[in-house]
């Protein structure tokens, strides 16, 4: 399956394995395979590897999270990663690595907030601002 998601700036979508622990998945992010992103959204320490593959599941489990991304992430035996997507229309598809019959996982995407985007620029405007003074 392809999702199409648009987004105002740069961002990245954090992926994981749902329903029964154990499942790998290779994510392509706009047809290229993703670019991983450090997160802080993976509580698990399962980042992504290279080749938009996401994180080598510890060990096989019978439904533990269920649909719950949360616990997923918190989770070892859930693979996950977190890959970059930039401004505009993206596309997000996902292969199935795993052993088990068949695979299932959610994402969640994040975008800085416009917020944050201002406070840096004020921020770096008032560290120029500084410096031409010293100057």
């Amino acid at each position: 399956m392809i999702w199409t998601i648009t987004l105002p700036t740069p961002g990245y979508v954090t992926v994981t394995d749902v329903e029964t622990a154990g499942d790998q998945f290779e994510i392509f992010i706009n047809g290229l395979n993703g670019v991983p992103t450090p997160s802080t959204l993976v509580p698990g320490g399962q980042a992504a590897l290279p080749g938009g593959l996401t994180s080598n599941p510890a060990a096989f489990s019978t439904r533990v999270c269920g649909e719950n991304i949360s616990c997923a992430l918190a989770d070892a035996r859930y693979s996950s990663g977190s890959f970059y997507m930039p401004a505009g229309v993206d596309t997000i598809e996902g292969h199935f690595l795993g052993v088990v019959s068949n695979g299932d996982f959610h994402f969640i995407v994040e975008t800085p907030e416009p917020a944050t985007l201002s406070v840096l620029g004020l921020g770096l405007a008032g560290l120029a601002l500084v410096r031409r003074r010293k100057t």
